[in-house]
């Protein structure tokens, strides 16, 4: 399989599902799912720049964000979409632009610079806000497990902080000082 980088449609995100079996890549030009296996196209939608497009496992859902080249494709919306229906399922929107999307089959996180937002997967009911440090790039780690359901964030400025919260829960488990040299901030956050 080969995936051309022509300059006229830069990959702009890649993202594999949480199985591993597909995997997804945001362009200039619109997104493209792949059978990760065989390297197959799934599905491709020529409509504009998308900056997210992620995967729920191997279903037909998908998230993607815009990346602002046109109106209707804000940096601030988020789409679920069918992509086996090719409709829109649901649209939210935030006042400022979104990092990063993860998703399991219970829980929805969405990224922004200072708060993430977790809703349930299915009703799409905002169940928390978390105010964060600022996190320019929406740094998050996500657990697939619907079980284990675990979210990584940044936690301080000053040092290697991550704050590892319990999505089900809906409540802070621990904070992890990951490191305290002020070169390494460098590199992470």
């Amino acid at each position: 399989m080969a995936i051309s980088s022509s300059s006229d449609y830069p990959v702009l995100c890649a993202s594999f599902n949480q199985d591993n079996s597909c995997f997804a890549i945001g362009t200039k030009d619109g997104f493209k799912l792949f059978d990760a296996r065989t390297g197959r196209l799934r599905y491709e939608r020529v409509i504009g720049a998308f900056s997210i497009v992620e995967m729920l496992f191997s279903t037909s859902l998908i998230a993607i964000v815009g990346a602002g080249e046109q109106p209707a494709l804000s940096p601030r919306r988020l789409c679920l979409f069918n992509f086996i229906t090719g409709s829109a399922l649901r649209e939210l929107n935030f006042l400022t632009t979104i990092l990063a999307v993860r998703m399991n089959r219970r829980r929805l996180i969405i990224v922004l610079q200072e708060k993430t937002y977790i809703y349930d997967v299915n009703s799409l009911d905002i169940l928390d806000t978390i105010d964060t440090v600022p996190n320019n790039k929406g740094l998050c780690a996500f657990s697939p497990n619907s079980e284990a359901c675990y979210l990584a964030l940044p936690a301080s400025m000053t040092q290697g902080s991550v704050l590892v919260y319990n999505t089900m829960e809906l409540q802070s488990l621990c904070q992890i000082d990951a490191h305290r040299s002020p070169w390494l901030r460098l590199f992470f956050f």
